[in-house]
Parts: C-alpha cells; sequence; structure tokens
C-alpha cells in the first residue's frame, strides 16, 4: 500500500474541492476508496464546512484527520 501516494491525492482532491465548491462523485469515490469509512466521514464533513463558506475549518479538519491517519499508522507499525 502506497500511503504517501494514497494521501497526496486525497489532498489534491480536498484542494480542488476548495477551490471549485463542488465535490464531484468521482472524487466522492475516490476518497471513499481511498480512506475507506474515514474518508466517507471526511467528505460528508467538508461538503457540510464548504456549504457554511468555513475554509479555515476545512483546512483545520483536513489537518486532523491526516493526524489521525498517521496515529493509525504509526500503532500498526509498531504492533
Amino acid at each position: 500500500m502506497d500511503f504517501h501516494r494514497d494521501l497526496a491525492l486525497n489532498l489534491i482532491l480536498v484542494k480542488l474541492e476548495l477551490e471549485t465548491k463542488i465535490l464531484l462523485p468521482v472524487q466522492v469515490l475516490l476518497l471513499r476508496v481511498l480512506l475507506g469509512h474515514l474518508g466517507h466521514l471526511l467528505v460528508i464533513h467538508l461538503k457540510r464546512l464548504i456549504l457554511e463558506g468555513l475554509q479555515a475549518k476545512v483546512h483545520r479538519a483536513i489537518h486532523l484527520v491526516v493526524k489521525q491517519i498517521r496515529c493509525s499508522l504509526k500503532k500498526r507499525l509498531i504492533k
């Protein structure tokens, strides 16, 4: 699993969404495939924040999700 490549692709999709204010169905699918259930929750959260026009909170949400993923991977590597 090339985690860094997948994470980079995910962040590119999120950046594209922020710039266009539109979440394309293909992006939703890719986010879900890349991150599983966590990706699904991220999509729902981002859509809500973008609709509210809270881009700073969107960036914070992305940061927190990336941090969660890193912590999860570290735990898996330690086991």
